[in-house]
């Protein structure tokens, strides 16, 4: 290797560095970069690639979710959730229709001793987890449902 390829070799080195170097390495580094084309090409892909109007557009063109698989962990969660209330409240409810007697004190007590317990550690992980409206929404259909279930029932 001559000198004229090791000054090439190091200075196509140092050219995300060439900024950081001091006057007299700058100096050479600079002549070495007007004389060849070759490292002149990389010099301007470099800039071309760090100025920010370009890397605006090319985060613009890649918007990929970093959490992606943490977000449909939490949406599988919360649909097992909603499952559950559902399945509790069908259980209840076609419990006390097949019952012989149709006792609405019955009703309120499945849904204090079952539904209740439940849904009060589900709201808690929601809490946790999710921490939006979505949280007050559901607090609020199960203070219906506990409310009011025995009462929309007795309407069919």
């Amino acid at each position: 290797m001559n000198k004229d390829e090791k000054i090439h070799y190091l200075a196509k080195e140092l050219i995300p560095f060439r900024e950081d170097a001091d006057l007299k390495t700058r100096k050479i580094l600079e002549e070495h970069y007007n004389e060849c084309k070759d490292c002149m090409k990389r010099i301007e892909l470099l800039d071309g690639v760090t100025s920010n109007e370009d890397l605006d557009i090319q985060t613009n063109k890649e918007q990929v979710s970093p959490f992606k698989g943490l977000i449909i962990f939490k949406l599988s969660i919360f649909a097992v959730f909603l499952v559950v209330r559902i399945s509790i409240i069908g259980i209840i409810t076609f419990n006390f229709y097949n019952s012989n007697v149709v006792n609405y004190a019955g009703l309120v007590s499945n849904l204090i001793l079952f539904y209740f317990p439940i849904v009060g550690i589900i709201n808690i992980i929601v809490f946790l987890f999710y921490r939006n409206k979505l949280f007050w929404v559901l607090l609020l259909f199960d203070i219906i449902v506990l409310l009011f279930l025995d009462d929309i029932l007795q309407f069919f």
